[in-house]
C-alpha cells in the first residue's frame, strides 16, 4: 500500500467513525462497540487494522474491541448482534449484507 493511499484510508475511516464521536466524553464515559474480525493481531492484516483502530478511536475518546472468529462465525456473530461489525471484508460480500452499513474506503488494497 502506497503510504498516500494509507493517509486517505485512515483520514476517511477517522472522519466516518467520527458520527459516534462525543468531544467531551472520556474512553471511559462511552460504549464500547464491538468489532469482529478473522485476523488476529499475528497477521499483517491483524496488526495494520490494530494500528489503524486504535489511532482512530484514541482520537474519537471511544473505546472498541475486537473478537478473533472464522469467517463463518463472524458472520454468524454480525447476524445476531454478538458484534457490531467486521473490521474488514470485500465489498461482494458488502452488497450481500443490507443489514451492515459498509464503509466503503478499504483498510488496503490487493491486487494479482
Amino acid at each position: 500500500m502506497k503510504k498516500g493511499s494509507f493517509i486517505q484510508v485512515f483520514f476517511l475511516l477517522v472522519i466516518s467513525l467520527s458520527a459516534f464521536s462525543y468531544a467531551d466524553e472520556s474512553p471511559a464515559d462511552t460504549q464500547t462497540i464491538v468489532f469482529g474480525a478473522n485476523n488476529d493481531e499475528h497477521t499483517y492484516v491483524g496488526k495494520l487494522a490494530i494500528l489503524v483502530y486504535n489511532e482512530a478511536f484514541k482520537r474519537l475518546k471511544m473505546n472498541y474491541e475486537i473478537k478473533i472468529f472464522p469467517l463463518k462465525r463472524l458472520d454468524m456473530s454480525t447476524l445476531s448482534g454478538l458484534v457490531d461489525g467486521d473490521i474488514a471484508r470485500t465489498a461482494i460480500w458488502g452488497e450481500k449484507r443490507s443489514d451492515l452499513i459498509r464503509i466503503e474506503e478499504p483498510l488496503m488494497y490487493f491486487s494479482f
